[in-house]
């Protein structure tokens, strides 16, 4: 694969003091390999090199695609301005003209809208770039929607390779959501959205949505999960789009099963998936969705994997939920933590647009 990288410098008043501040939180999001002077940290995404010099940082930053890079960029500098505060500079060997937008964002108009089911809408949109969601991209997006149907104003890169975002009557609404389906010849992606009995603003959108209608997107990044022969699936609705992305893309030799808690029969999906995968659906029926313990009772009933066996653990759904089944993986299967990721897709008592209300919760 060919990779394409960004140099830079970083200047801190306390270079010292923030790179181990630094490194430690990396270690959230990527494997961290320490150094004499420095660090290695390489991650799904691609690799970042950071080293110490007499008067600054060195920094190196590799990956498979300009979208990804400038995601990277844009993580990265973020995190140094919090460490080092904000006297910090980064000067990039490819010069970053200030205004521009990042070539990670882009604009998607919506096509069409239908309804899945009752409690799911999808919105199809055209886009500038249909190659950004091919290949080893992600699945997920960040959703960009403007108050202004005209001349909206999106985020731009600084020189230091931070986003600027519009403030004010400007103001963006932000969230996380997967991109469901990708047709490459006609340039379209799809994007569903679950219909909740409170829902939050992006959901009111997707309500409203038209044909016409533009949103823009920062993305696509994250999403897949790590190599294995086994694999063991939870989350409910609002992780559907997401594991039926995962579902589609697993190899044919992988076996596991799928629980998917949904609130009845008529929002059951049709799925694919490899011939040795099962996929039970948890019915709600009359219960509101975060009051049930349906998900935790069906993953503590699974047989525990054994120990030559090669698994992965996904889990996404409500904040509660999610962290008891991450505390069943760690106390009762002793789950490695690569094998396993758990996220906290939305939290009961706020409302909840695709990943989140809030940013998602992810624990590796």
């Amino acid at each position: 694969m060919t990779m394409i990288s960004a140099q830079a410098t970083i200047k801190a008043d306390d270079i010292d003091g923030c790179l181990p501040l630094l490194l430690e939180h990396m270690e959230e999001h990527a494997t961290v390999i320490r150094t004499g002077k420095g660090a290695v940290m390489v991650s799904p995404f691609g690799s970042v090199e950071i080293r110490r010099q007499p008067d600054d940082l060195f920094l190196e930053a590799k990956a498979s695609s300009v979208e990804v890079l400038s995601m990277m960029r844009v993580f990265i500098a973020e995190h140094v301005f919090e460490f080092a505060g904000e006297t910090a500079s980064i000067v990039w060997s490819d010069v970053v003209k200030a205004d521009q937008a990042p070539p990670h964002f882009q604009k998607l108009t919506v096509t069409s809208v239908f309804d899945v089911t009752p409690r799911m809408r999808r919105v199809q949109f055209s886009c500038e770039r249909i190659a950004a969601f091919t290949g080893d991209a992600g699945y997920h997006v960040r959703l960009l929607l403007s108050p202004r149907r005209a001349d909206p104003v999106w985020p731009a890169m600084d020189i230091n390779g931070r986003l600027r975002w519009p403030t004010g009557d400007d103001a963006l609404v932000s969230r996380v959501y997967t991109i469901r389906n990708v047709d490459i010849r006609s340039s379209l992606v799809e994007i569903d959205f679950v219909l909740h009995d409170k829902p939050g603003p992006a959901a009111i959108w997707a309500v409203q949505a038209r044909a016409g209608d533009t949103v823009g997107v920062l993305g696509p990044s994250g999403g897949q999960v790590a190599p294995a022969d086994h694999y063991i699936i939870a989350g409910d609705e609002t992780a559907l789009p997401a594991i039926s992305r995962i579902l589609a893309d697993l190899p044919a030799h992988c076996r596991g099963v799928a629980l998917i808690e949904v609130q009845d029969r008529a929002e059951m999906q049709q799925l694919s998936h490899p011939a040795d995968f099962e996929v039970r659906w948890l019915l709600r029926d009359t219960a509101h969705p975060g009051t049930t313990t349906l998900l935790q009772d069906a993953v503590a009933a699974l047989p525990k994997p054994s120990a030559p066996d090669a698994y992965f653990v996904w889990i996404s759904c409500e904040f509660a939920a999610c962290n008891a089944i991450r505390l069943y993986l760690r106390e009762n299967w002793r789950t490695p933590k690569g094998s396993y990721l758990a996220t906290s897709y939305w939290r009961r008592g706020k409302y909840s647009d695709g990943i989140s209300a809030q940013e998602p919760h992810d624990e590796h």
